[in-house]
């Protein structure tokens, strides 16, 4: 008799924990459904969406007078340049020094040796 009663406890608590998990289930379904699936068909609300025109906003590109400032600049560099002197520029390097002071020292060779020699300045170069 208490094997029976013990059995009769047992069925009743999966009945119970079986009811739960259905209702469970069934709660899940619709709340599932309804984030995947919203109800848009409620009185006086249309299901036919309607296109809005999307407003473009109007920006103007930068005025910016380049031409002129570049104009400026470059007139200012051309300025500066015509006041250069082409040997001045060109004795400026210390390897164009040492080319000038080579070729000088040729001035006082024999011949073959300044060929020699200029043809090894030239190498270098």
């Amino acid at each position: 008799m208490k094997n029976e009663e013990e059995n009769f406890e047992w069925d009743r608590r999966r009945i119970i924990f079986g009811i739960f998990i259905c209702i469970f289930v069934v709660a899940m379904f619709f709340e599932v459904k309804n984030r995947f699936f919203p109800n848009v068909s409620i009185l006086g609300t249309s299901t036919v969406r309607k296109s809005t025109p999307v407003e473009k906003p109007s920006v103007k590109p930068p005025n910016f007078n380049i031409a002129s400032g570049v104009g400026s600049k470059i007139s200012e560099i051309k300025q500066n340049i015509s006041g250069l002197d082409a040997k001045e520029i060109a004795s400026s390097s210390p390897q164009i020094q040492k080319v000038l002071h080579d070729i000088q020292g040729i001035r006082d060779l024999p011949a073959n040796q300044a060929k020699e020699m200029c043809l090894k300045i030239c190498s270098g170069i």
